[in-house]
């Protein structure tokens, strides 16, 4: 086991993504349960004060905010207008932790999403 020098955060997405979802596909309704069922974990810079998580949450919002939307659809006309810092704050809620560890043996590989 190796512990790796980041940060996780896992987004979860809350009530108006829900909202957004339902609206876009109505004849799926989905639930909270079903959406949150394998949540998004973002590996940052490595912190141990949550302040600074969270300031670099706020920094790079619109780029998770993104994903999160294009996870559903990629079609950005389907996004919900003007991405704010307050709207992801009201669509998602971040769980930080400090503790991250690598329990495979293989080699970590990296993709550009």
């Amino acid at each position: 086991m190796r512990s790796v020098n980041r940060s996780a955060v896992i987004v979860k997405p809350q009530e108006p993504f829900l909202n957004w979802l339902n609206g876009l596909y109505p004849e799926e309704k989905y639930s909270l349960e079903d959406i949150r069922h394998e949540c998004t974990v973002f590996l940052i810079p490595e912190y141990d004060v949550v302040e600074e998580a969270q300031a670099f949450i706020k920094r790079n919002f619109k780029a998770i905010f993104r994903l999160e939307l294009e996870g559903w659809s990629t079609d950005p006309k389907n996004f919900p207008g003007k991405l704010t810092y307050k709207m992801f704050c009201e669509w998602f809620a971040c769980e930080i932790n400090s503790e991250v560890y690598d329990l495979s043996a293989k080699k970590i590989t990296v993709e550009d999403a």
